[in-house]
């Protein structure tokens, strides 16, 4: 086998497009207690139990995707974009910390070439922080916050636009990947 193949193909009859916004469970992670969370997700997905997703952020995705209960399984993907935002504003001035709850199936593969980046950017024109995350350095079925430290961010007091942007991205090496988790994206506000 190529590292371009996999062996995690789904039947036909299995696959299914999705379009679908729903609002996550009782929550007060995901985009903090005060900033609710909505879940969106767009692609190819497995279908396995209940037809929701309970990530507790607002999250867009391309890729194949296992839907359950649980976290959202990434089951084979070229370019690993997740993308979310924040559903209400930021506050002014404050600082926050991302992070995303993540882990890796024992059928992963493909996170040992390249490292996933996360980003945070606060409006449509801010600027964008970064931190690398090194997927291989995660042991299988062990849920952990990723970055270490997290992604630490401050919303300017004079910003127009408070609504954070963020994701998790691979998109460098064009390998097949699978096998990640993604519980939940966290954003907490940091005290002064």
């Amino acid at each position: 086998m190529s590292s371009k193949e996999s062996d995690h193909e789904a039947e036909p009859d299995e696959i299914l497009k999705i379009e679908k916004i729903a609002k996550a469970g009782n929550s007060n992670r995901g985009a903090s207690a005060s900033h609710g969370a909505v879940t969106k997700a767009t692609g190819t997905f497995l279908r396995k139990g209940k037809k929701t997703s309970s990530l507790r952020s607002f999250i867009e995705v391309d890729g194949k995707f296992n839907l359950t209960d649980g976290p959202a399984e990434l089951l084979q993907v070229c370019w690993l974009e997740v993308k979310g935002s924040s559903p209400e504003p930021l506050s002014k001035g404050a600082r926050y910390a991302l992070s995303f709850k993540i882990s890796l199936t024992e059928n992963k593969f493909g996170w040992g070439e390249a490292p996933a980046f996360m980003m945070a950017k606060v409006g449509k024109k801010g600027r964008a922080k970064w931190a690398r995350i090194d997927l291989a350095d995660v042991e299988e079925n062990t849920e952990m916050e990723v970055p270490f430290g997290k992604l630490r961010f401050e919303v300017p007091s004079n910003a127009e636009d408070t609504i954070l942007n963020f994701g998790l991205y691979e998109l460098w090496t064009g390998g097949w990947k699978g096998g990640l988790l993604i519980h939940e994206a966290v954003v907490e506000e940091m005290p002064d």
